[in-house]
């Protein structure tokens, strides 16, 4: 633990590299007020403040809003070695993709420079289309294939600016969701997370409240797409699910029996 002491707001400023611009707006936001004032009047922080700043910087880090941040933070129930375990892991994540994209560049330079072959599938990142086609003809059994049809049509009639930002903003709401993971699937952080989701499916095709619960069993009754949020947290998958099927019910919907 960081031995008890006072911090300058410059002295905070220089540790954690950030302006005190930013430390006044953090201030006036509430999200971290100065401890006290010394002496000669200037405002001081203490080493509490020292890890509050930390999350707040991790959670920028992960793209939480400040509002986002002020929330989950200011929970009674917030617990601070839970929500350092689940930065490690996002932060994991996000580590793997990179050192992947950087392994196919380093690949495909090769390739150029005829030092090397890469495999067809080995130049893209991502699903395949092979697997696109499985899990499309995989929904289109359980729902309306017309719905699929409106997804593929949205999909494809974005730029790629625009797909790239619709991808970015589902990761970020899946980070949202691991945040979530501590306090429990009934609580406001994981709901709130989870209508975030409900919103982002929305862009795809009209998403009604059944077809979002069933979604939210297909996250574990399909291999794939438990491994794939297995990746973020072991139980991300169960908890997901159990927090749609919160949010379906709180909104009125029963599944059928």
């Amino acid at each position: 633990m960081i031995k008890e002491e006072r911090f300058s707001v410059k002295q905070i400023s220089h540790l954690a590299g950030v302006s005190t611009r930013t430390l006044r707006f953090y201030d006036q936001k509430g999200l971290l007020t100065p401890d006290g004032r010394a002496e000669n009047g200037y405002r001081f922080y203490t080493a509490d403040s020292l890890l509050r700043l930390q999350q707040i910087l991790f959670l920028r880090e992960l793209r939480f809003s400040l509002e986002q941040i002020s929330t989950i933070l200011d929970d009674p129930h917030f617990d601070l070695p839970s929500a350092l375990d689940a930065h490690e892991r996002n932060l994991q994540v996000e580590i793997n993709r990179m050192n992947q994209l950087i392994t196919t560049i380093r690949k495909t330079r090769l390739n150029l420079q005829g030092e090397a072959q890469m495999a067809p599938e080995e130049y893209f990142n991502g699903i395949s289309e092979e697997k696109q086609k499985e899990y499309q003809e995989y929904i289109e059994k359980r729902y309306d294939p017309k719905l699929v049809q409106e997804s593929n049509r949205r999909y494809s009639k974005l730029s790629e600016a625009e797909k790239k930002a619709l991808m970015d903003q589902g990761e970020r709401i899946t980070r949202e969701i691991v945040a979530a993971i501590p306090f429990g699937t009934a609580s406001p952080q994981a709901q709130v997370a989870v209508g975030h989701w409900y919103q982002h499916i929305n862009q795809f095709y009209p998403c009604s409240l059944e077809i979002f619960y069933g979604l939210g069993q297909l996250y574990l009754e399909h291999p794939d797409f438990t491994a794939h949020y297995q990746k973020y947290h072991a139980s991300m998958p169960q908890f997901l699910t159990e927090a749609m099927s919160i949010y379906c019910r709180n909104r009125g919907y029963e599944p059928q029996s």
